[in-house]
């Protein structure tokens, strides 16, 4: 089974790549792009600066994930 789960990142004191704000992940054994860091595009639709996507992720699973302020490794965040 499966579950919808929403990622969500705060952009609104960053300036915001051109290329716009993505996320990369494990994501690959639930169909999604695995580790690309221009495979998951986020979308800030209200223009609140908080960029979100929606997956449906493996119950049970334990995914790793970084977001990517462009389309490029280097510009993924540092934690």
């Amino acid at each position: 089974p499966t579950q919808a789960v929403t990622f969500r990142v705060n952009m609104a004191d960053v300036a915001v790549s051109n290329f716009g704000v993505h996320l990369a992940g494990s994501f690959g054994n639930a169909g999604y792009p695995n580790w690309n860091p221009s495979g998951i595009n986020m979308t800030d639709t209200n223009f609140d600066g908080i960029y979100e996507v929606t997956l449906n992720l493996n119950q049970n699973t334990t995914y790793q994930y970084k977001f990517i302020n462009g389309n490029n490794w280097g510009m993924d965040e540092s934690v």
